[in-house]
């Protein structure tokens, strides 16, 4: 249980580093925000147009970041031979797999937790033909994701952690304190009581979408581990085989220049005088040319 757990924190920790995965979060929260700034006319139904969007932004990320886990996760390590070292050990194929399972669903379940808290924020930020933008908010929600990149920056600068994941946890960590303040206030930032017109229904579509996403994710891993098995045994053949012929040719040519003048294949032809050459032929034994002196 030990090894498995050690397994799930390390592929999580992988997964989180991966800059694209910044990049997916943060362009993923910042479109369902701005999908609830601008002017509809869709007849009285603006707010419910920008729920809808946000929930299919939401599964979209989420399935862009299934793909990329998965083959960041497992076909990367294979490639590379780490999962063979890994394997080499006292672990199995089965707890191997289902760990990285368990690290990728952990890093799916904190992309889908950022996008569900942006979503939470635009049911709240949507308007109709008669309302406004909700430029509070906005700014609220640009400040804290500011603040969550200089906290990483920091991290980076003076404490020499990695910058990528730092920034995702100060993100998760600013986005809901973001939340919970904006819904502290009005749209003309007067106090109201908590999280009034936030829809709370969405809370229950972001998990059918978080298990749809699991599901999708373990697809996507085991194609990774298939596809790699088969698309990738050329390839890896081809370098081996040319790796182990530059080895050849240069383990020869230093028996070469190791060997003296004789052993390299000249030498006295005796009391004549004259001098043969020896070459190695294909096969790798001496073969003689040239003729010897005259006697």
């Amino acid at each position: 249980m030990r090894q498995f757990i050690t397994i799930a924190i390390n592929a999580f920790m992988e997964l989180i580093r991966q800059p694209v995965f910044l990049l997916l979060m943060t362009s993923s929260a910042v479109f369902e925000i701005f999908l609830a700034t601008p002017f509809y006319f869709a007849f009285g139904d603006e707010p419910k147009l920008v729920k809808n969007s946000t929930l299919a932004v939401m599964l979209l990320a989420g399935l862009l970041g299934a793909v990329l886990s998965a083959s960041a996760s497992l076909a990367r390590e294979i490639r590379t031979g780490t999962a063979l070292a890994v394997l080499s050990k006292p672990v199995g194929r089965a707890q191997f797999l289902l760990a990285k399972y368990a690290g990728l669903i952990l890093a799916l379940a904190l992309l889908t937790y950022v996008n569900l808290v942006a979503a939470l924020l635009a049911s709240r930020m949507a308007f109709d033909a008669y309302g406004s933008t909700d430029l509070f908010a906005v700014g609220i929600f640009a400040l804290s994701l500011a603040i969550a990149y200089m906290m990483g920056g920091f991290s980076n600068f003076f404490l020499r952690r990695p910058f990528v994941s730092d920034c995702v946890f100060c993100l998760m960590l600013m986005v809901t304190i973001a939340f919970v303040v904006i819904n502290f206030y009005t749209k003309e930032a007067k106090p109201q009581a908590f999280a009034t017109g936030v829809d709370w229904r969405l809370i229950p579509a972001a998990v059918l979408i978080l298990f749809a996403l699991w599901i999708l994710a373990g697809l996507a891993l085991a194609c990774s581990t298939h596809g790699t098995k088969h698309t990738e045994k050329w390839p890896d053949q081809f370098i081996g085989a040319a790796r182990g012929r530059r080895r050849w040719f240069r383990g020869c040519a230093l028996g070469e220049l190791a060997r003296g003048p004789r052993q390299r294949g000249f030498h006295r032809a005796g009391r004549h005088g004259g001098r043969r050459k020896l070459v190695s032929n294909a096969a790798g034994g001496p073969r003689a040319f040239g003729k010897a002196g005259a006697g």
